[in-house]
């Protein structure tokens, strides 16, 4: 696959899957591995409609095994995370395709903040900013805005106030404010910015 050989790829794939099923059946755990390596494949092809159908078929066995609710949220967590990515990706019916991988990307969120080893870590501020990001180009300014205000928190907690993080977040959350014509909060934003960029890089940083 490394070389380009995607043809190969997807048919030494299918032999794999189809001995899976024959010997584990149709709903193993493990069939969810080989369907998400299908589905990069395709993804590699920019085949992102393939994409999705494998990486859906990946959520159908994850939902059908709930005998351990940690791993399952973790499995399918990525999963969602997949599904948001190739959705963005692809160039028909962009707006529809948006919307969907906003939701993905939101039950992503969702599984992640259930599980206590990925509470209030960068980890999960980076799948909330992702939510933003998508959010944001969907038009979705104030949904966009609470993201953002969600890892402006989890960086506070983890990092204070005074971070290069911290800064970098309350930046964004100035422009989503210019965004939605709330100028005065957004003033009031950059000049915290300005303060913690003192307070980080000196009074004679640019």
């Amino acid at each position: 696959m490394e070389a380009g050989n995607y043809k190969d790829a997807l048919s030494l794939l299918e032999k794999s899957l189809k001995m899976n099923i024959e010997v584990l059946g149709g709903d193993h755990m493990s069939n969810a591995a080989i369907f998400t390596v299908v589905s990069n494949v395709y993804t590699k092809q920019k085949e992102y409609e393939k994409a999705l159908m494998q990486l859906k078929k990946v959520e159908q066995i994850y939902l059908q095994h709930s005998n351990d609710p940690l791993l399952q949220s973790e499995h399918i967590g990525n999963t969602y995370l997949e599904m948001a990515r190739v959705l963005n990706k692809s160039k028909d019916d962009v707006q529809s395709n948006l919307l969907e991988a906003i939701e993905c990307q939101s039950k992503a969120v969702e599984a992640f903040s259930g599980l206590e080893k990925y509470a209030d870590t960068d980890y999960l501020a980076g799948i909330i900013m992702q939510l933003s990001e998508l959010q944001d180009k969907a038009g979705q300014v104030e949904d966009a805005l609470e993201s953002l205000r969600v890892v402006e928190k989890i960086y506070k907690n983890n990092y204070s106030e005074v971070h290069a993080k911290t800064c970098k977040v309350k930046r964004n959350i100035s422009l989503l404010c210019l965004k939605s014509d709330r100028n005065d909060d957004a003033l009031n934003e950059l000049r915290e910015v300005e303060d913690l960029e003192r307070a980080l890089y000196g009074e004679s940083s640019t």
